[in-house]
């Protein structure tokens, strides 16, 4: 069994996780920036979309020229509009952000630009109620989308944003979630996760007290059957562990774990992007069919690699888990395991599995990665929650924390570890709360 991770070191190992996840998204935002129309084939849209803007407003001054930039764009469009802006010439445009332009009467009378659909920018949605784009016209430029109108004032009004906006989902947990009553709705990701995790170290506390109550309790009614059976010989019993654990294929009560893990996660991911019944069931149906594909290739993958190395394993049910998974996906961030491979208690398999856990954290981490990306390019729903889900896994898996593979991985490897859970961390900020997705 996995040995618990004191509360001391933990605090300090995410103290320095997250610290250092901020530093590695702030160092890295420019050199995307100038590489994101190159790299993801933007450039010739780009081009094409700013050739259009800047015959829109030929003939306006650019004195005349407001950018209103909505607050909930994505990091990612957000590079693509400061690329679009260098064409444009943009430097000497007066700009400022939707919420900063609410009620504010000097907007009125000058020619708008608004970065961001209805959905990101207030003023977007206001212009859109107003119907002040009903007959405007529209250009796409994959995966860009311009409307051009004209506002109450007879001005001309530009509205530029990312198909991603229309065709992907919002995340419904943080805007659900009861602590929304008593902080900002930013902070409800990180204050979620906490909780989350000081109820997986009560657990760690008296857990293990409540599993041999629990334990010795079957084992008063093994021994009373024993008494009237035939008893099986310690060596028999040892022989039929080790053949038990370490197997290619999963065995039955390890497919019902899977199953059951794979059904929680559908079950939370849909509550959490859907905001109400009618489309729920449809998420759900998407997101058990992704959970169910990326878990079992993700499981064949870890049992391969200890059927190969010898390393004796299981794949087990935690129901703490499964109720901490619910706890916190309903408090607004999904955090914890609804099952866990289980190690024999030697430093040889620890080692070996940590190893394997590593592994198997970077292959789901890649797929997170490469969605994204995708996404970006190809906006979809599916391509959407395959990297929400997929790095949702990682974040959780690569924890410190036992049962969680991140504590074999940081017992085989503490360096390796440490970088690898910078990287989740930083995707997993970047991707989901710096970004509208």
């Amino acid at each position: 069994m996995r040995k618990n991770t004191s509360s001391v070191s933990l605090a300090f190992i995410i103290l320095i996780s997250l610290f250092s996840s901020f530093s590695f998204a702030a160092s890295t935002q420019e050199s995307m920036e100038n590489t994101i129309d190159k790299q993801l084939g933007l450039q010739d849209s780009i081009n094409r979309a700013s050739i259009e803007m800047s015959s829109f407003f030929y003939d306006v001054q650019k004195s005349d020229i407001l950018i209103i930039t909505g607050s909930k764009i994505s990091v990612e469009d957000k590079m693509i509009f400061r690329i679009i802006q260098s064409h444009l010439g943009a430097g000497s445009f007066a700009t400022m952000t939707d919420i900063e332009a609410l009620n504010n009467s000097a907007i009125y009378g000058k020619t708008i630009i608004l970065l961001g659909s209805d959905r990101t920018n207030y003023i977007s949605k206001e212009v859109s109620d107003k119907g002040f784009l009903d007959n405007s016209n529209q250009s796409e430029y994959d995966p860009l989308k311009v409307e051009y109108g004209i506002s109450d004032s007879g001005k001309k009004m530009l509205i530029v944003y990312s198909q991603k906006e229309i065709k992907n989902n919002e995340n419904r947990a943080v805007k659900n979630s009861p602590l929304n009553n008593f902080m900002d709705e930013k902070y409800v990701p990180a204050a979620a996760t906490l909780i989350s995790v000081f109820l997986l170290y009560l657990w760690t506390i008296v857990g293990d007290a409540l599993v041999s109550l629990v334990s010795d309790y079957i084992s008063s009614k093994i021994a009373d059957k024993a008494t009237k059976n035939k008893k099986i010989s310690e060596k028999k019993k040892q022989h039929h562990e080790k053949k038990l654990r370490v197997h290619q294929l999963m065995h039955m009560h390890e497919v019902i774990a899977l199953v059951f893990s794979i059904i929680v996660f559908a079950l939370t991911l849909a509550w959490t992007w859907t905001n109400n019944m009618s489309n729920f069931w449809n998420m759900f149906l998407i997101s058990i069919i992704i959970v169910a594909i990326l878990s079992i290739m993700k499981e064949y993958i870890r049992q391969n690699f200890c059927y190969e190395r010898k390393v004796s394993t299981e794949y087990l049910l935690w129901p703490f888990g499964a109720l901490v998974t619910v706890v916190s996906t309903y408090l607004g961030n999904t955090f914890s395991l609804v099952s866990y491979g289980l190690v024999d208690d030697t430093d040889e398999d620890e080692k070996k599995f940590g190893k394997i856990s590593f592994l198997t954290s970077l292959f789901t981490l890649l797929i997170s990665i490469f969605a994204y990306i995708a996404n970006i390019i190809y906006p979809s729903l599916l391509l959407q929650m395959i990297f929400v889900y997929a790095i949702m896994s990682t974040f959780i898996d690569m924890f410190p924390m036992s049962p969680m593979g991140g504590a074999d991985v940081r017992k085989w490897n503490f360096p390796v570890w440490l970088v690898m859970y910078i990287v989740i961390i930083a995707c997993y900020i970047f991707m989901n709360f710096t970004s509208y997705i």
